[in-house]
């Protein structure tokens, strides 16, 4: 006799793969040709709704860097609007999620959602800085660690300690970006270009010691390959 197992995306799979895609922008519903989700407009403090198109294999989901404004009736319609008008409105889904204030020029986030035992961090200095032992990065620096990040999360091969030294499942990463705008979190004016990441907590002891400040933030620890520059 020969077994034959069969694996068979579900809708709520498909749904949780469509949000976890998601780097930026609140999403809210789907069909079968576009994801729609909402983005904070800064100027005119609201969130504005969009689609943009994906693909869906039953486990990768790729969605296009194009997208179209849209409000909600019986039916997503396109709205017309200006490039301007476009631009001006990216920012995060964890705006929404953490139930964060905003003012005209800076947006301020939450850093602690205590129901949901999640914190907003960053994770790495911004474009331009200097860290403490002369490094720096840049903006496709921080493009691609938010990726690797990422990446590694979705393999799930991501390690997590506690002061680069005991091995920790207390916490995890559930997601990392690139801030698209200058914003304030935990009271600190973060930059735009910096990697933060959505750190979720499953040991409430663990997340007692966050919020009350005995644990603090990210250290990124990892591996790099050297290459000599031709100095001459």
């Amino acid at each position: 006799m020969t077994q034959i197992n069969i694996s068979k995306a579900t809708a709520g799979d498909k749904w949780k793969h469509l949000q976890d895609a998601m780097y930026s922008g609140w999403p809210y519903d789907h069909d079968e040709e576009y994801i729609y989700y909402e983005l904070w407009d800064v100027e005119d403090e609201r969130y504005r709704s969009y689609r943009s198109a994906y693909k869906y294999d039953g486990v990768k989901v790729t969605i296009s860097e194009d997208k179209e404004e849209v409000v909600s009736t019986t039916e997503h319609v396109v709205v017309e609007s200006s490039e301007d008008d476009i631009e001006k409105s990216m920012f995060n889904a964890i705006k929404k999620f953490f139930g964060g204030t905003e003012e005209p020029s800076v947006p301020i986030i939450k850093q602690l959602n205590e129901v949901e035992m999640v914190a907003v961090e960053p994770v790495y200095i911004a474009p331009g800085d200097v860290d403490g032992v002369g490094d720096t990065i840049d903006m496709d620096g921080s493009e691609s660690l938010a990726k690797s990040i990422n990446d590694k999360i979705a393999a799930e091969s991501m390690t997590y300690n506690y002061f680069h030294a005991a091995d920790t499942e207390d916490f995890h990463i559930q997601k990392c970006w690139v801030n698209p705008y200058e914003c304030e979190i935990g009271g600190n004016t973060v930059p735009e270009g910096i990697v933060l990441a959505e750190v979720k907590y499953v040991n409430k002891a663990a997340w007692d010691k966050r919020v009350e400040g005995e644990l603090m933030g990210l250290s990124v620890e990892g591996s790099c390959k050297i290459e000599v520059l031709d100095e001459s």
